[in-house]
């Protein structure tokens, strides 16, 4: 696939699915088991029973796509550029991108 290509038609549950690296066969998730906010060990079994594989494979969350509207600030991921344009952008006012002038008040 080259990158900026969109997938191939496909259910969410192909995307997620994982092979043998052996014989190729489907392989079901067993456990996981979550070590940080971003990072999670998930153990699968090869439903190819001559195979029987048992093998363990990471999950980790690497990078902002785009920046949450609920932010934990105990976690720190590098951002895509366009998402630092986006958090950028919804920081400024709704109203106007100028901060409004000062004002006085009208003596008389």
């Amino acid at each position: 696939m080259i990158e900026g290509e969109p997938m191939p038609d496909r259910t969410r549950a192909d995307a997620f699915r994982v092979k043998c690296p052996h014989c190729g066969q489907a392989a079901r998730l067993r456990t996981s088991k979550t070590l940080t906010p971003l990072y999670r060990e998930i153990y699968y079994h090869c439903s190819n029973l001559f195979c029987g594989h048992t093998f363990m494979a990471t999950h980790e969350i690497v990078r902002t796509v785009s920046p949450s509207r609920t932010p934990n600030p105990e976690i720190v991921l590098p951002m895509l550029p366009a998402a630092a344009a986006r958090a950028a952008a919804m920081m400024r006012p709704a109203n106007d991108a100028d901060p409004p002038p000062d004002t006085q008040p009208l003596t008389g």
